[in-house]
């Protein structure tokens, strides 16, 4: 099946590229003699006006053939005006452009497609303030919602995060919803660096919310303490007290406020097991009670890491990374992504003593689902704790809606995959992160098992990675022509012929040679799943 979608998502993209091409070199009347998908041999083909159309074996690739495309052709005197090299630079330029703006433009309606039928979406609801951030600073607090940003309505989150992250560094007014009552707040969005496991950097605006909220475990610093003399433990996750729902701490802590004084029963699940058990207890504050949010307790320590090399133990709080303040566990990874090869400070509470813990990270190779390699850092410290899912709408067929978040999401992954081209071609990633057809086929298949909306989701960013990959200003592809049509606008006279033979020349030699290296990354990503196949073939 992966193969059947690789050639789905590869012919669908080819097409549309080819198609910008072809529509636009027939509006200008050059006379187009083949619209070919694929290379090589045709599978079939038929001639329809003056333009044979054809399916090829070779399924990586396809071309427009234009009359005069190549300079030294020779075009017979009553078709020379219908000949590609003999439209002006300006039409040239237009006719080359096509191709890869089609690419371009084609995720709006990919993306249309996925944000107008109906979905479930996480809410504009907040879980969680950050302490510290610039949302706690501004006012915002927990359960409340998020309904505009600088005068755009965020109804979901991922538009919410939008337009927080496209605006780092800057004074918004936000419009906060809580209980009932609409209240205009002024936010100032702190600008962070945020560093992806492949490498590509960017910067984003964060104000320190989540949608999520930490889970109810609990961690009981004291054992003559009431929670511990109930029966309760360390690491334990309160589930349910009377038959309510606690399982984010904010809920627990709600729940034990309102209840106070009376006895109640808890239901809790303990260890790794998560054995269910159930005690009964006099509820009081988390405070009196004496128990704490588990979030930044190191519930396990491997052997043989660097956090037990440095000394960290189970039971005790990280509460700071090289000065600042921790917040949440999770944190830790983005710290680390953006700081790997640092020696790294800890402010470790164990029990009443603060300990300063220095440590190095070891790096290790992993590769993800899609074989991409990425480094991963080991620590070698984990918590118990986790975040319970945000609050989820069902959004329903939203056509006009989806108008704006196709936009938005398209420019998006356009900026953010042109900054990561920028990033391979002077070396801040590493060119083993770059894939060919064999990458494509698995990707494909993979999102196509999860999903048509993630099938579709890729199809789009591969879609978007072609277009930018086109315009780069080389040789044989579109970008090459491109600036060499620039070149004769600003001239106001062709390039050579020997010129444009030797610049083509180059190009393909430049062309074969990133081929070869893609193919070489390909093979040596799936070299375990290419030898497995072959030994099933042979047995």
């Amino acid at each position: 099946m992966g193969f059947i979608y690789t050639i789905l998502m590869i012919g669908v993209l080819i097409f549309i590229h080819e198609l910008g091409h072809f529509i636009v070199a027939k509006l200008m009347n050059v006379k187009v003699l083949k619209f070919s998908l694929g290379f090589g041999s045709p599978i079939f083909s038929f001639r329809r006006g003056e333009t044979i159309y054809q399916l090829s074996w070779i399924p990586f690739g396809g071309y427009v053939k234009m009359l005069g495309e190549n300079p030294e052709e020779e075009t017979a005197p009553e078709e020379a005006a219908r000949s590609f090299y003999n439209q002006t630079p300006f039409k040239r330029l237009l006719i080359v452009l096509a191709g890869p703006l089609m690419n371009l433009f084609f995720p709006f309606f990919i993306y249309y497609l996925v944000y107008a039928v109906p979905s479930q979406e996480i809410s504009n609801r907040i879980g969680m303030v950050m302490e510290g951030r610039p949302a706690e600073a501004a006012g915002i607090r927990n359960y409340d919602r998020i309904v505009e940003v600088d005068g755009k309505k965020t109804d979901y989150w991922r538009e919410l995060l939008r337009e927080i992250s496209k605006r780092p560094g800057r004074t918004v007014e936000m419009k906060v919803e809580r209980d009932g009552k609409i209240i205009p707040l002024t936010v100032n969005i702190a600008a962070e660096k945020e560093v992806s496991k492949y490498g590509f950097t960017q910067i984003l605006g964060r104000i320190g919310v989540s949608p999520y909220m930490p889970a109810s475990v609990i961690y009981i610093p004291d054992e003559n303490s009431p929670a511990f003399r109930s029966g309760l433990r360390s690491f334990d996750q309160i589930k349910k007290i009377d038959g309510a729902d606690a399982e984010s701490f904010f809920r627990l802590e709600k729940i034990l406020n309102e209840k106070k004084g009376r006895e109640v029963r808890v239901e809790i699940l303990r260890g790794e097991e998560k054995k269910k058990e159930e005690i009964l207890m006099t509820a009081m504050p988390p405070q009196e009670l004496g128990i704490e949010q588990a979030e930044l307790y190191i519930y396990k320590v491997e052997k043989d890491t660097p956090a037990e090399r440095a000394g960290m133990k189970a039971g005790d709080k990280i509460v700071s990374v090289n000065g600042a303040k921790l917040i949440y566990f999770a944190e830790l990874e983005s710290i680390f992504a953006r700081e790997p090869d640092r020696e790294h400070e800890f402010g470790i509470l164990r029990g009443a003593e603060l300990l300063n813990l220095k440590m190095k990270l070891e790096k290790q190779v992993k590769k993800d689902d899609f074989k991409q390699e990425y480094n991963y850092f080991i620590f070698g410290a984990s918590n118990n704790s986790y975040f319970t899912d945000g609050d989820i709408l069902n959004r329903g067929f939203s056509p006009l809606d989806a108008v704006d978040d196709a936009f938005y999401e398209t420019i998006d992954v356009i900026k953010a995959t042109a900054v990561g081209v920028y990033q391979l071609f002077t070396g801040q990633i590493s060119f083993k992160t770059v894939g060919g057809p064999i990458m494509i086929f698995g990707i494909a298949g993979k999102a196509a098992k999860k999903g048509m909306s993630i099938f579709l989701n890729v199809m789009a960013l591969i879609s978007i990675n072609l277009g930018i990959i086109n315009l780069l200003p080389l040789p044989v592809l579109d970008g090459g022509h491109i600036i060499m049509s620039l070149i004769e606008m600003i001239m106001r006279r062709p390039i050579p012929v020997k010129a444009r033979v030797v610049v083509n020349l180059i190009g393909i030699v430049m062309i074969l040679t990133l081929t070869v290296l893609v193919i070489f990354n390909d093979i040596a990503r799936y070299s375990e799943d290419i030898v497995s196949f072959i030994v099933r073939l042979f047995r």
